[in-house]
């Protein structure tokens, strides 16, 4: 996921929207994930 960030610095892109939007989906990952395991 990090290197989202990376390339979007390479190619000249948002790089604080990227970490941004790459940070959100970490914590949404270690929210979703237990409640999945739960429910299984």
């Amino acid at each position: 996921m990090t290197q989202t960030t990376v390339l979007s610095k390479v190619y000249g892109g948002d790089t604080e929207y990227a970490a941004l939007l790459v940070s959100t989906t970490t914590i949404f990952a270690f929210l979703a994930i237990p409640i999945y395991m739960t429910l299984l």
